[in-house]
């Protein structure tokens, strides 16, 4: 496909709220840019241009919708080793059907004939708990590598074996 790119000085924003654009589409609305990046239920939208909306909450409130989502981190809960498999995000973030790119071999594979060791999982707990902390399940050991207090606790993501399944406590 042939683009023009240009960098761009625009604020950008997340919006979480009434979907501003159709669903998985970017659309122009004056001097915005608007995309649809709704997950699991929660209607969310970016939006870069002059002015887009104030932010409505805080570092930690986002930080907590994102755990709650499995939203990982790049560098944080995920790097340059983590399969995309592991992070859940294959729909929103592989294409099976684009050209050749860095890892395409691996990510196939996986999906035809495979799985992955580990994967990002939702931790949580009524004690609080924090990034580097250990999580346990059965023989399995797993890092927190982000957390948030809660009201009920704490919340927070791990990498963890395969073998725990979701809602395992």
């Amino acid at each position: 496909v042939k683009a023009d790119l240009s960098v761009s000085s625009d604020r950008v924003r997340l919006v979480f709220g009434p979907r501003q654009a159709p669903p998985r589409e970017w659309r122009r609305d004056g001097h915005l840019l608007i995309a649809d990046v709704s997950r699991h239920g929660v209607d969310r939208t970016i939006v870069a241009g002059d002015n887009p909306p104030d932010p409505s909450m805080s570092a930690d409130a986002y930080t907590a919708q994102r755990i709650r989502q499995g939203e990982p981190v790049v560098g944080i809960d995920v790097g340059a080793g983590t399969i995309p498999q592991e992070t859940r995000l294959v729909n929103e973030a592989v294409s099976f059907t684009k050209g050749c790119y860095l890892g395409q071999e691996l990510v196939a594979r996986i999906d035809t004939r495979g799985h992955v060791n580990q994967r990002l999982m939702r931790v949580e707990s009524a004690e609080a708990f924090g990034p580097g902390e250990v999580v346990r399940f059965e023989d399995r050991e797993a890092i927190v590598t982000s957390a948030v207090a809660t009201p009920e606790g704490a919340i927070g993501l791990a990498l963890i074996r395969r073998e725990v399944l979701d809602g395992s406590r």
